[in-house]
């Protein structure tokens, strides 16, 4: 497989290698010699064609399927047939559904959000796990009328449906690079973090500037409670990397989760600087300048 068809199989599912509950942070696959499929990932390629990379990143098959947290336009809306009122969010760089119904059949309970579908322009779809099993979300942003709503099958129920499997037929058309279930399974898949965690570890061993790897392995330390190492990788990577808005972003969630808060409000600015039009960092930012200061909500 040519370096040109590498670049354009890239998206969140080729990190179903690990399908592994992430902070909200793009996870890159791993920079090593490449995946049991052959995956190599973005950087290998973009040394020599970074005009092709660049290009790509600009595509709307670019943007086919992330992580959860990324451009998220967080929102809330109550669907009519059901009575549940539902919230979308992001909370300390994970995002959030929230749903609560109130009344004698009350209801409530939360799933944490861990991939989208979709590039955007016509809506997102989104995916949560349990034990192992990832299942689609039953709430959808609808772009075109810029609001959330049930997805489209289930308009009509009457409870919170979350049972809908994420199918292999299905992800098959919005990711690459990904492995098939348990066998046994719809939708069951490996979490192998301990394995991903050593293959990052290995890759920043011998190329300690590769960006991709230090942000990913710092996710999966910060998400471990391992603070310290990811905030020295991250501040590396983002300032060699200042575009990376996401880094930034995940230095500031962790700040702010940790009471820095004049420290993370420099991290927001850092990346309004390269990426003005970032909502998500808009909106942190009016939430640290209140008094007292706020995390996001």
């Amino acid at each position: 497989m040519s370096c040109r068809q590498k670049l354009i199989r890239i998206s969140f599912a080729s990190f179903l290698l690990f399908a592994t509950p992430l902070l909200g942070q793009s996870i890159p696959p791993l920079p090593t010699n490449g995946t049991p499929g052959g995956y190599v990932g973005n950087e290998a390629c973009a040394r020599c064609h970074s005009s092709v990379a660049e290009s790509y990143k600009r595509t709307a098959m670019a943007r086919a399927s992330g992580p959860a947290e990324a451009d998220l336009i967080s929102g809330d809306f109550t669907h009519e047939k059901s009575a549940v009122h539902c919230r979308i969010y992001n909370e300390n760089g994970r995002v959030w559904l929230n749903f609560e119904r109130r009344g004698a059949a009350s209801v409530s309970g939360k799933r944490q959000l861990l991939f989208y579908i979709g590039s955007g322009r016509r809506g997102r779809s989104y995916l949560f796990a349990t034990d192992g099993f990832l299942f689609e979300a039953p709430v959808n942003w609808y772009a075109d009328e810029h609001v959330w709503d049930m997805t489209p099958a289930y308009q009509d129920v009457k409870e919170i449906p979350l049972n809908l499997p994420a199918n292999p037929s299905c992800l098959q058309c919005h990711v690459s690079g990904m492995r098939p279930p348990l066998k046994g399974t719809e939708n069951r898949y490996r979490e192998p973090i301990e394995s991903a965690r050593e293959l990052y570890q290995k890759a920043l061993t011998l190329e300690p500037d590769l960006i991709d790897a230090a942000a990913s392995f710092g996710v999966i330390e910060a998400n471990q409670g391992r603070l310290r190492e990811p905030i020295r990788l991250w501040q590396s990577a983002f300032e060699r990397a200042p575009g990376r808005s996401a880094i930034g972003m995940n230095i500031a969630r962790v700040l702010c989760g940790a009471g820095e808060f004049d420290r993370a409000r420099s991290s927001v600015l850092r990346v309004l600087e390269f990426n003005p039009d970032m909502a998500a960092a808009k909106e942190m930012l009016q939430h640290l300048n209140r008094t007292p200061p706020m995390c996001e909500q």
